[in-house]
């Protein structure tokens, strides 16, 4: 009878350490690691100097594949003075059921500015985007994980009809944790 015990006692520990579908509650966050522009219409376009500050803050309700995510970021630009382009977006995504590792498609919608000393001459524009996240479980609880936005954003200067290309690639960074 003992060993049975044993037995059923060193299963479940070796469940519980190799299953990541234990946490009811997932909250994570990201730290941006590059940001990489697209071209505008004309061939031309922004530089980024050095990496993006900001966060992307997410979390995943219990027994429910859907999650919601924060970010807030600004890209420097390269050799414009103190400018840079600042976004803010909510996001949405969905977790696929793949085993082993956690894969979430989602989409995103906010603003993007421009700040700085010429910040006046730009409007506040409405952007959007979408990702694919990868998670990596380490253990019951923690989560490694990585994203790749497709960001869409143009910012329109005021008093024309003349818009700058601030749309690119985010690559992000993080850690999640369930409990």
């Amino acid at each position: 009878m003992r060993s049975y015990i044993k037995t059923f006692v060193t299963t479940l520990i070796l469940c519980l350490i190799a299953t990541s579908a234990l946490a009811d509650i997932r909250v994570g966050v990201e730290v941006p690691l590059s940001y990489s522009f697209k071209s505008a219409d004309d061939g031309s376009s922004l530089a980024a100097d050095g990496l993006p500050v900001g966060f992307i803050l997410l979390a995943q309700l219990p027994f429910f594949p859907v999650g919601a995510g924060m970010e807030s970021y600004e890209i420097k630009l390269d050799q414009t003075g103190n400018h840079k382009i600042s976004m803010l977006m909510a996001d949405l995504f969905y977790v696929l059921p793949v085993p082993v590792v956690n894969i979430a498609v989602g989409a995103g919608y906010g603003t993007v500015e421009v700040k700085g000393d010429n910040a006046a001459y730009y409007e506040q524009t409405n952007c959007s985007q979408y990702f694919l996240r990868f998670g990596l479980p380490v253990g019951p609880l923690f989560e490694l994980i990585g994203s790749v936005h497709n960001v869409f954003a143009r910012v329109k200067t005021r008093n024309s009809n003349n818009l700058l290309e601030a749309g690119g690639i985010l690559t992000t960074f993080g850690i999640a944790v369930g409990f």
